[in-house]
């Protein structure tokens, strides 16, 4: 058996409004590793003859989607 508790209206959209939160947090993570491109990598990840146009690339990118877009600090890893 379980005793009755008082609770507040207050208290139970606390509950709510940390869900909100916390699923707003994840949805900010996932943008940030969105953002992370491996663009100019090449077929095997070196970026070989691709480093003068992958600076532009993500530039441009970054200029047309309204967010800034960066390429992967490995490009071995990102693939």
């Amino acid at each position: 058996m379980q005793a009755v508790q008082p609770m507040t209206l207050g208290k139970e959209f606390s509950g709510y409004a940390a869900a909100v939160r916390r699923a707003q947090d994840k949805l900010e993570a996932a943008v940030r590793d969105l953002q992370v491109l491996i663009l100019g990598g090449t077929a095997i990840g070196t970026g070989l003859v691709t480093a003068r146009l992958q600076k532009a690339v993500y530039q441009y990118l970054s200029i047309e989607i309204g967010k800034e877009l960066r390429p992967a600090v490995n490009m071995f890893d990102g693939m």
